[in-house]
Parts: structure tokens; sequence; C-alpha cells
């Protein structure tokens, strides 16, 4: 599999001043690995990337560490490091554990006393995904949604869980863009789901926002599983389908 062409640009280079230069490297290559740019798979090259972005391998290999512990590439002897396989073993994984928690952690918000300002907040990513969708832009559609979810979790008062959950995301985003990206038509429902959501935390029902915040991250679980057969039709599930207890077999 061979990388992109090295853009030379200024804007892809990035300024030296600014620290830690690892980090900056680390969120660069995640992006990239997120929206596809780096596929599954690729072998990601020192020297070019060095190139690529001008910077020493010392900041590099210090970013390809942050992201082997995201789970976002995979480092083996005599294979180097490549972008992790996307399957849908993983997707499983991932489901499991975010769907009651993103629920927790929805109901804790719902929960707050200044939850009218929280849903304000994430009332405006909203209206900011609803108008990328009608203009057809799903990276801003995706970025407005990535926002959402940013904000809600920082507004978690379960600081444990809140970190539990940004570390799910990290590899939760690879394949919530698949949907933005080969499921655009389901926007538009996922849109409705989330305005249901900021209208439970709104009015301080829990229940719902909990109810509510499980069922949207299952069923967009199950629209990714379809994809995934799409996209990689020689995976080889090695586990049975989840099963969730509000809803029964997968």
């Amino acid at each position: 599999m061979v990388a992109p062409p090295i853009d030379r640009s200024p804007v892809a280079r990035l300024d030296l001043a600014r620290a830690p230069l690892s980090i900056d490297v680390a969120s660069l290559l995640s992006d990239a690995i997120v929206r596809g740019a780096l596929p599954p798979g690729l072998k990601l090259v020192e020297t070019e990337i060095c190139e690529r972005y001008g910077v020493s391998r010392s900041p590099l290999r210090e970013a390809l560490g942050v992201l082997e512990t995201r789970g976002l590439v995979v480092r083996r002897p005599r294979y180097g490091v490549r972008v992790a396989p996307l399957s849908i073993e993983h997707l499983d994984q991932i489901a499991q554990c975010r769907i009651p928690l993103e629920a927790i952690s929805a109901a804790n918000v719902a929960a707050l006393p200044q939850r009218l300002e929280i849903a304000r907040t994430l009332a405006s990513h909203m209206d900011r995904m609803r108008e990328a969708e009608g203009r057809g832009d799903v990276d801003a559609c995706f970025d407005a949604n990535a926002a959402l979810i940013a904000d809600l979790r920082r507004a978690n008062p379960n600081q444990v869980l809140g970190r539990i959950l940004a570390d799910l995301d990290h590899t939760a985003q690879r394949y919530r863009y698949l949907v933005y990206r080969h499921r655009p038509e389901t926007l538009r429902m996922l849109i409705e789901s989330n305005l249901t959501m900021i209208a439970a935390i709104r009015h301080g029902q829990t229940q719902n926002a909990h109810d509510i915040t499980s069922k949207m991250v299952h069923d967009s679980w199950q629209d990714l599983r379809k994809i995934l057969r799409d996209l990689i039709p020689a995976v080889e599930e090695s586990v049975a389908p989840l099963v969730h207890p509000n809803w029964g077999a997968a």
C-alpha cells in the first residue's frame, strides 16, 4: 500500500515553536487515520512523515507511541509501524463499553444544576451539524458531532468516566467516520436522536437521557456492522455478536 503524496505546503508543516510537538504530530496523524487519509494497514515510514510535517524523528517517535497507546497504530518486529486494522470484532468490543458508559454520562449531565447552559452549548453544535448536513458537507458534519461529544464528555462530573470515554473515542471515531462517509442518508436520523437527547438533558430527565443515548449508540453500532461487512467482506468474526439487554440479539 502506497502512502499519499507528501504535502509540502506551509499549512501542512508544523510551527516548531509550539509545544509539546509530539502531541501536535499525534493529533495530525490521528486525524488523518480517522478520516482514512492514512488507511488501515499502511506502513508509516518515519522519513516520509518527518519530511511531510517538518519535524525530527524524536517527536515523531513520541507521537507514534501516543497513537499506539490509543490503538490507532500497531508496532511489531520486522513489521514496522502500521495503521491499525478495522474489524467487526474490534467494533463490537468498543460498542460493548460505549453503550452503557455513554448512557451513564448523559444521565450524569442531565442531573447537573447547570444543565440548561450545557444543553445550549450542545444545541449549537447540532445547529452546525444540521447546516453541514443540508449542504452535504460530511466532514463539517462529523466535526460538529465530534465537538458535541467532547463537550458532553467534559461536562460529565465523573472525571474517571470522562477519561475512559475519551480513550474509547480515539478509536471509536474511525468507525463513526465510516457512517458519515458511506451512509450520509443516516445523518438526519442521528441529528434527530441527538436533539432528543439534548432535550432530555435540558429538562433534567436523567432516565430519558440515559435510555435515548443507549439506543442511539446501539443503533449506530448496528449500522457500522453492516458497513464493515460491505467494506471488509473477508473479515472473520471471532466472537459472537454482542447482545444488548434492551433489544435482544443484534
